[in-house]
């Protein structure tokens, strides 16, 4: 755990590196020291069809999903972490970047 989920538009990644910005998602990761770094899983999901409102060209949407258990302080900045490391790396004006942060409930999470 965590699960770190990006979804991007068709375009996007002509813009950017996913690799890298899967790479650069897991050192931020890593260095909030909320996670065995060993248990960090990272992927990434383009989608050829969507449909979004004038102007805006793109998005990427990183979803971290992670265990219940930890305070919401240290979930908001995590949030932030993670939104302010994929902005460094997504310069591309009229995509639109969201973070969200899913927790799932320890009870019910089997691996």
């Amino acid at each position: 755990m965590p699960h770190c989920i990006i979804e991007y538009s068709n375009g996007v990644n002509e813009n950017v590196n996913i690799e890298e910005l899967m790479v650069h998602l897991q050192s931020v990761i890593v260095e909030s020291e909320l996670f065995d770094p060993k248990a960090i899983k990272l992927r990434a999901i383009q989608y050829q069809e969507y449909l979004l409102t004038d102007g805006v060209k793109g998005f990427l949407h990183v979803r971290l999903k992670i265990l219940s258990g930890r305070s919401e302080d240290k979930k908001t900045a995590l949030s932030r972490q993670v939104f302010q490391a994929a902005g460094q790396l997504l310069p591309q004006e009229g995509v639109i970047l969201t973070v969200e942060i899913h927790e799932m409930d320890a009870r019910f999470y089997l691996k």
